[in-house]
């Protein structure tokens, strides 16, 4: 049995979320944390192995904010498609531990689950921070048990 929760119950914890509940916010985040998701690449990758060097995940703009960058993750590949284009060079949607997209974010920040899509959710760059401050620790203390 596997800890990882499934796009499922990101996207149903999305569509349950109270935006003036922090609790229903809460679980969001900690169940994006503990999800995988679909990032889209700038070059083939199988999510597993070590990624090759320069390889960059899709951002996209904070809405009306164009000068915001905030990642764009999916919960399911029919989210990626009004994406992936011919002229658009991140067209590798890779399947890969949320935590691996967090602790890639770039500083200031943000994501976006399900970019232009219903459910969508939007984490600002503070709290993005924070979550890619865990995830750094999260995943460390995994490579020291590992050793």
């Amino acid at each position: 049995m596997t800890d990882q929760l499934t796009t499922g119950d990101l996207e149903l914890a999305i569509k349950n979320a109270d935006h003036s509940d922090s609790e229903s916010l809460r679980k969001v985040l900690l169940q994006l944390v503990a999800s995988r998701i679909i990032v889209l690449m700038d070059k083939p990758w199988d999510g597993v192995a070590r990624p090759q060097d320069g390889i960059r995940m899709m951002f996209v703009s904070d809405g009306p904010n164009s000068e915001q960058p905030m990642l764009a993750v999916f919960t399911g590949l029919g989210f990626t498609d009004k994406f992936i284009a011919d002229d658009n060079p991140f067209s590798h949607a890779v399947e890969v531990d949320a935590r691996f997209a967090i602790v890639g974010l770039s500083a200031g920040a943000g994501i976006i689950i399900n970019p232009n899509a219903i459910p969508s959710f939007r984490v600002d760059p503070a709290l993005a921070k924070i979550l890619q401050d865990s995830a750094r620790e999260q995943l460390s203390h995994l490579k020291q048990a590992s050793n």
